[in-house]
């Protein structure tokens, strides 16, 4: 009898946890509900259709906008200086100030997962200081975009952060510390 009711409890137990989603409290500080698919990616359940759908990149990073139509598979940062005009040297991995830097380079590699072409894609970064404090958005835009055969086809992307623009000196460009995820838009 014990046996059966241990048995039981297991087997309830595993279907509340097996059939419920994931709670979290998004940045208005609401709560939403997300469900993971065979991929580990991650959206809103129905209630919560109207709100901006996600992914989870391996790293923790936060991939939004149009998750079900282009597929980011990886990407890195790295720190480089200018060598000659327009040519550039990695000096460090990651955002690492120094008098050398140049420009800060995220580059990765992308997927059309739409199953048809897709036009005037465009992958925008957001930079953040150390107190998570907004500094400003970089983008890369990739044109068009077939399917491709083989089904394995990518592209690739990079997204540049320069200490010196036409304006000047970049007053932020030393306090990046990180980003704050992609987004995907389709036009």
């Amino acid at each position: 009898m014990n046996k059966k009711l241990l048995i039981l409890v297991i087997a309830i137990l595993l279907l509340t946890v097996g059939l419920s989603g994931c709670t979290t409290t998004n940045q208005n500080g609401n709560e939403s509900t997300e469900t993971s698919d065979e991929n580990g990616s991650t959206s809103p359940s129905n209630e919560d259709q109207d709100k901006e759908k996600f992914t989870t990149l391996p790293d923790g990073t936060k991939v939004t906008g149009d998750i079900d139509k282009l597929k980011i598979f990886n990407y890195s940062i790295v720190t480089e200086q200018e060598i000659t005009y327009n040519t550039y040297e990695k000096i460090a991995d990651g955002f690492v100030y120094s008098e050398n830097a140049s420009r800060y380079k995220i580059y990765g590699t992308t997927k059309n997962i739409a199953g048809k072409m897709l036009n005037d894609i465009k992958i925008t970064v957001e930079y953040y200081d150390s107190n998570n404090i907004y500094l400003s958005s970089r983008s890369d835009t990739l044109g068009i975009l077939d399917p491709g055969i083989p089904d394995t086809y990518t592209w690739d992307f990079e997204i540049i952060y320069c200490k010196e623009t036409i304006l000047g000196v970049n007053e932020y460009f030393e306090y990046v510390d990180h980003i704050g995820g992609f987004k995907i838009s389709v036009s």
